[in-house]
């Protein structure tokens, strides 16, 4: 990638001053930041208007509040007709999706899950995006199922404390732990991606989505069950699946009812 470029500038070690002066020496046109209000983000760089057009795009799924970031790159899924009112900035919608993605060149092929395994459900979203809402969805589509498993992946699961607080928020929530499996790390995306393969059908959080993890589970093959929505921050799971023409981004609350 970085040798497509004609330049390349390591922002990083650059405080506020300094990468808005890189900026503007590089007599940048359009420039598309990419990481919002999220960590490591520098939304503050763009105080003084480094650039004559600021365009946010991908990393962050809901209006920036900044004054200087003119436009926000969605599609009609994300924010429909009417979404203008809650944003700052102008939208430009990109149909049928926003976003892209590319799988690693040696992604593993998609495989079923072994026969005459139980039923599993995966996700591997952040764990903090499983909120109580999403944990009473859950134990409702186990209980509809029964022998079903859940298999949880997520990094912060290696922390005991992160740990032990959502198994409880889950025992609270009316899971058998007993039929929860997790995982933490994996050493690389070829080692993540080949984990799909333990699952028969994905289930995504609510009301915040998942969106890499949408794509990687699409990519290797797996039905995703997902909530609708109608704004960005919740609806990033349904244009994924707008874009595959899948009309299979089923409402889990209605699968579990």
């Amino acid at each position: 990638f970085r040798a497509m470029c004609n330049a390349w500038v390591d922002a990083s070690p650059l405080n506020d001053a300094a990468l808005d002066a890189a900026i503007r020496e590089h007599r940048i046109d359009v420039l598309v930041e990419l990481s919002g209000h999220t960590s490591g983000g520098r939304l503050t760089a763009l105080d003084r208007k480094p650039a004559p057009v600021i365009v946010s795009a991908i990393g962050y799924p809901n209006t920036t509040g900044h004054p200087c970031v003119d436009w926000r790159i969605v599609d009609s899924a994300t924010d429909p007709a009417g979404a203008e009112v809650l944003c700052t900035e102008r939208l430009a919608r990109i149909d049928p999706c926003f976003l892209c993605y590319t799988p690693p060149a040696n992604a593993p092929m998609p495989e079923m899950p072994p026969a005459g395994q139980p039923v599993t459900f995966g996700s591997f979203n952040l764990t903090s995006k499983i909120r109580d809402e999403t944990i009473a969805v859950w134990a409702r589509v186990l209980a509809a199922v029964p022998g079903s498993r859940l298999l949880l992946k997520s990094k912060s699961t290696a922390d005991p404390m992160t740990q032990g607080r959502l198994q409880a928020r889950m025992k609270a929530g009316g899971i058998d732990l007993s039929r929860i499996d997790s995982i933490a790390y994996t050493t690389t995306v070829e080692e993540h991606l080949q984990i799909y393969a333990r699952v028969h059908i994905a289930l995504d959080t609510m009301p915040y989505n998942g969106t890499t993890t949408t794509c990687e589970a699409l990519w290797m093959g797996v039905p995703w069950c997902a909530y609708r929505a109608t704004v960005t921050r919740l609806a990033l799971a349904q244009a994924c699946c707008e874009r595959r023409d899948a009309n299979n981004c089923l409402d889990a609350r209605q699968m579990s009812s």
